[in-house]
């Protein structure tokens, strides 16, 4: 996720696209073909956001059915799923990257550029979740799809062909994969990279991968 403490004038329109991309994710596209729809410029933000949102999607929804059991317009209700994706808990590389405050603030003038009657209404969501969210959200993680942030057709069919090892799987499913970058030898060791990244302050260590050849 790309890191931001301040309000970014580019977040409300970075949230704009997020939306469009999970909105077309969740219509059966592939999010490699929504955001061919995105800006290029803006692409990188976009992606790292839908990850995000699309990582804990499940939670949003149910946070959003909780909240307000009558969906706004499409458009509105996608963006507020992307913020409420945002506001979710969550600790390691998925941990909030913007301030609840910045996110609010941004996603309402997405919203409000879409359709400024909802905008009131999108606000006291956002904001009632924030004031609810400690007790709120353990008591959605309940449903076995908010807490695995896996679909129930996956769930079912992980226990159905890995009875003893399905939540073993779905747990290692949610982490994120290492970086693993291949160096040149034309261009110098591994050795000297992992001292160039040392020196940037990076950590690393060097390995083969099995499958290359010897």
């Amino acid at each position: 996720m790309v890191k931001k403490t301040d309000i970014s004038p580019a977040l409300s329109i970075q949230l704009h696209y997020t939306a469009q991309a999970v909105q077309s994710v969740r219509q059966g596209h592939s999010l490699t073909d929504a955001l061919a729809h995105s800006p290029v410029a803006l692409r990188p933000g976009i992606q790292a956001l839908s990850f995000a949102v699309l990582r804990r999607l499940a939670g949003a929804q149910a946070a959003r059915k909780a909240l307000a059991p009558r969906p706004p317009r499409t458009e509105v209700d996608a963006l507020l799923l992307c913020a409420l994706a945002l506001l979710w808990p969550t600790e390691g590389p998925d941990a909030a990257s913007y301030k609840d405050h910045t996110l609010v603030n941004q996603a309402v003038m997405a919203i409000k550029k879409i359709d400024a009657r909802s905008a009131p209404f999108a606000n006291a969501i956002l904001r009632r979740f924030i004031r609810e969210r400690e007790s709120l959200v353990p008591h959605l993680s309940t449903d076995q799809v908010v807490h695995t942030e896996h679909p129930a057709w996956w769930i079912d069919r992980l226990r159905q062909d890995w009875p003893q090892e399905w939540e073993h799987i779905v747990h290692a499913n949610n982490q994120h994969a290492p970086m693993a970058l291949r160096v040149n030898a034309r261009w110098g060791s591994a050795f000297d990279y992992l001292k160039e990244l040392s020196a940037a302050g990076l950590k690393g260590v060097s390995f083969k991968h099995p499958y290359l050849a010897q």
